[in-house]
């Protein structure tokens, strides 16, 4: 609106000057007037340029605080990064269509009906000046459709408007056998599109094409060279084409030219509406933001107001695809301040290296069948490791007062304990360690103990510990754990623990393979960016919490997580199930060839029986009430069917001494007090012992990843093939337990199926179901 008021205002002061003045005073004198009274309009302008303050975000910026959506290279404000960039020449585009527009109709045009058709000097001049007067109208109306339909649509319909309008208008502006008013309005009518409908949309459209740090810069370049080649050479080379033609439809045809080129600009630039500039990934120029993944969820909330009031121990593949989703969701779409301190103990330096050289983003792309979403993930403030930034800097992080939880997702392993009673493991390696240097922990209770003891210590409140990790009842499992570990040290500790500190239990479910070479590289293809901390995962997720906390929570429902008061029958469900079920069809497709989850599901045999296994051994032994079982079992074999998943079964099958208990062995115990038939669960036992024993249906060796796997190989090897293989493995204790393996009828149906097993193969024994 400025533009056009300096516009209508010269006018104005022009036309007085002509109404007031003789040619002589005019020449003499007169003509000075104007340009004197610019000066007092300069000076305005530049008392109002430090009078107007920043907006925070660039001031941040130009400090060097502010993250940025991906780091920016060293010479990424440089002037060969300015040449170089896709927006620059973008924003050079539309500036040469509408001033080359606006110099063709203000300039040339005007002079070229008075000059060469003799027009009545008033006709365009006036014209001009009643267009300026509506464009108070078109301006405000145009950036207003623009703020509701976003800035390329409304570009794209003016440039095609003014394509389409520049023959018929010219055309009656040129014929003099044509009414005033007729000239007149088509001269408002083409200068309104072509001209002010362009401008409308110009300056706001270019600013938020550049990032804070070189906003002005590239604007005023990109935006004086696309105007000072088109207003500069635009009416020359009409005279030029004019005078060579004889004829006014050179007129048409650069106008027209001009509003081709501004229209490939449209087309071709980003859509830029959306940008916030309270948002720093906003900030950066658009080259950067372009290494986010194509049509991804993108962040929306300001970053740098986020606290770290969730640290997180084990941030692997999973946590990025669940947990901080859910976060992100909840900052996305309601504003929350809760940010993630992620922390790796053992293990994952280099991710935790490739998020940092991200600005601790990455990408979750969720893969179906059918299509794929990408969300870039922004709720992580910090990434640590103990390894690199020293356990100190871990310490540090726990020790903040804002800090209300302390989640985990460690796998059942991490927590040292057994996974058939549920109890701490005092012989424990990370333990005994722990417990001779408390101070310098290595596993993540020993961590938590150390923190909680800290701050015990410093006056600050506990933090809740919340474990997300797959086992029945995991907050009252962590509970038992911390605290007998924690007693082993201070009985006073313990009792302060025991009494302050919460432990929600959780139910976690997602499906996420392991991130691996092939993952990336898949991800990458389907989203044209290369994130070597991107992770991919299924579209369903769900989450259970206990609503236990001790200092504070995000309001997670809001992003579709469950709050209850009792979360163990969710827990039962989704463990026996779907882990059970995973589990099921890991040991016994790997043994069959099978690499992924998703080719047992090609396979009839294999799906029936996964569903059976559900709905007729796992699904009498739960307490949830008010779930369609049947409906949550068809639910699971279609997500299992997904084959852009490629979710290994070897990685299911790891560790699998500490997922038997919960996955299967509870629903056998159900089983035997109630009479009732196990033969699928016995199956299953039957497939981890096949394949514990190291070789596949082909006579392949199988790695086996297992943290008991020296006592499980020593019970493989010192014990003969069949019945007695079967035996040694049930006397694995920490698995098995006392009463299994005293059951006759347990032990005498395993053997069959062993035995089956190693003489028929997986495939066929499974099609004996």
């Amino acid at each position: 609106m400025g533009t056009n008021c300096g516009t209508l205002s010269a006018t104005a002061i022009w036309a007085v000057m002509f109404f007031m003045l003789d040619k002589e005073q005019l020449l003499a004198w007169g003509w000075r007037i104007p340009f004197l009274a610019s000066v007092v309009v300069m000076i305005f302008a530049i008392w109002l340029r430090f009078n107007l303050k920043e907006s925070p975000v660039f001031e941040k910026v130009n400090e060097g605080d502010a993250p940025v959506a991906v780091k920016e290279s060293d010479n990424a404000h440089s002037l060969t990064a300015m040449f170089t960039s896709k927006s620059f020449w973008l924003a050079t585009g539309l500036r040469f269509g509408q001033a080359g527009n606006s110099g063709l109709i203000q300039t040339f045009l005007a002079g070229y009906l008075v000059q060469t058709l003799l027009f009545d000097k008033s006709i365009p001049t006036d014209a001009l000046m009643i267009s300026s007067v509506i464009g108070f109208i078109t301006i405000p109306l145009l950036g207003w459709i623009s703020d509701k339909m976003g800035r390329r649509v409304p570009y794209i319909i003016v440039n095609i408007s003014a394509i389409i309008l520049a023959y018929p208008m010219l055309s009656m502006i040129i014929d003099r056998s044509q009414s005033i008013s007729v000239i007149m309005a088509c001269i408002i009518i083409i200068h309104n599109v072509a001209v002010l409908g362009l401008f409308a949309l110009e300056n706001i459209t270019m600013a938020e094409m550049f990032g804070a740090r070189n906003r002005f810069t590239r604007m005023a370049i990109s935006k004086e060279a696309g105007g000072l080649v088109a207003v500069g050479f635009g009416p020359v080379l009409a005279g030029i084409f004019v005078n060579a033609t004889g004829d006014w439809w050179p007129l048409v045809a650069m106008l027209v030219s001009y509003s081709v080129i501004g229209l490939i600009a449209a087309v071709l630039m980003p859509e830029v509406r959306d940008r916030d500039l309270s948002v720093q990934e906003d900030a950066a120029e658009d080259e950067n933001r372009a290494t986010a993944p194509a049509n991804a969820i993108l962040p929306r909330y300001d970053r740098s107001k986020l606290v770290p009031r969730i640290v997180h121990l084990g941030f692997g593949a999973f946590h990025r695809a669940h947990q901080a989703v859910y976060a992100d969701i909840l900052a996305n779409e309601h504003g929350s301040d809760w940010g993630y301190c992620e922390v790796n103990l053992i293990g994952g330096e280099q991710q935790i290296a490739d998020l940092k050289k991200q600005n601790n983003l990455y990408s979750v792309a969720e893969m179906s069948a059918e299509a794929w979403q990408c969300r870039v993930v922004g709720v992580v403030t910090e990434v640590l490791h103990a390894h690199v930034d020293g356990l100190e800097a871990v310490f540090t992080a726990l020790m903040r007062p804002e800090v209300a939880i302390v989640s985990l997702s460690i796998t059942e392993k991490g927590y040292c304990h057994s996974p058939a009673t549920g109890k701490l493991l005092t012989d424990h390696p990370l333990f005994l360690h722990d417990l001779e240097t408390p101070q310098r922990p290595q596993s993540a209770p020993g961590v938590i103990i150390e923190a909680l003891a800290r701050r015990k210590a410093a006056g600050l409140k506990p933090f809740s510990v919340m474990s997300c990790d797959n086992m029945p009842e995991n907050g009252h499992v962590t509970r038992n754990v911390i605290v007998a570990w924690a007693r082993a040290l201070d009985d006073t500790l313990a009792d302060w623990i025991d009494a302050n500190v919460t432990f929600p239990s959780t139910m976690v479910d997602r499906i996420v393979p392991a991130v691996t070479p092939e993952s990336l590289a898949l991800v990458a293809e389907q989203t044209g960016v290369a994130d070597p901390a991107a992770v991919a995962c299924e579209p369903f997720r769900q989450w259970v919490i206990e609503d236990n906390f001790v200092a504070g929570r995000p309001a997670w429902e809001k992003a579709g997580a469950e709050l209850v008061n009792d979360v163990l029958p969710y827990e039962e469900m989704k463990l026996r199930m779907l882990n059970g079920s995973h589990s099921f069809l890991a040991y016994l497709g790997y043994l069959a060839g099978y690499q992924h989850i998703s080719d047992c599901m090609q396979d009839e045999n294999y799906r029936r029986t996964a569903r059976r296994l559900m709905l007729d051994e796992q699904a009498p032994t739960l307490k949830v009430q008010d779930v369609d079982l049947e409906s949550y079992a068809d639910s699971l074999i279609e997500r299992y069917s997904n084959p852009a998943l490629r979710h290994r079964t070897w990685q299911i099958a790891m560790d699998g001494s500490q997922k038997l208990p919960q996955r299967w062995l509870d629903a056998v115990r159900w089983h035997i007090v109630n009479g009732s038939c196990y033969d699928l669960l016995a199956l299953g036992v039957a497939g981890w012992m096949r394949y514990v024993s190291g070789v596949d249906d082909r006579g392949k060796a199988i790695e086996i990843s297992d943290p008991l796997l020296p006592a499980i190989k020593t019970a493989v090897e010192q014990s003969a093939e069949g019945e007695a293989r079967v035996k040694a493995l049930l006397g694995l204790k920490t698995i098995f337990g006392d009463d299994l393996p005293a059951n006759a009828a347990f032990v005498r149906r395993v053997t069959e199926l062993y035995l089956n097993l190693r003489e028929k193969g997986a495939q066929a024994t499974v099609a004996q179901f």
